[in-house]
């Protein structure tokens, strides 16, 4: 078997019985807001949520909007399209983005610089 298609069939079932718990309990279709959303796992989670009818609103956080227009099919990748430029670990970058949101899925990965043990996240 191809490990790269098992992932994503399975990532991709996975997104499909999250969407579908997340839509049955909202009082109203939901926003979400996708964190990583041009690396593997959070393009792909992006794309299913935006495919999904009874999901009001999906946005992307990137930090690329040229990767972004390669992986999410944005044409102007920005804010009028619900593609923010932002970093996670930069919290004066997330409000625009957050802002009404009702659920964050967090796909953004730790990069080097939080490897080491010592180091912490910022808060």
């Amino acid at each position: 078997p191809n490990p790269e298609r098992t992932y994503m069939l399975h990532l991709c079932l996975a997104a499909a019985a999250w969407t579908s718990e997340l839509a049955n309990d909202a009082a109203s279709s939901p926003r979400v807001l996708v964190t990583g959303a041009t690396g593997r796992t959070g393009s792909a989670l992006y794309l299913q949520l935006k495919a999904d009818s009874r999901i009001a609103e999906v946005r992307a956080l990137v930090r690329n909007v040229t990767k972004a227009r390669e992986l999410l099919g944005c044409k102007a990748c920005d804010e009028s399209e619900g593609v923010f430029v932002g970093d996670v670990t930069k919290p004066e970058t997330l409000t625009a983005a957050s802002t009404g949101i009702d659920t964050v899925a967090i796909a953004a990965a730790v990069g080097e610089r939080f490897r080491d043990a010592s180091e912490t996240l910022p808060r």
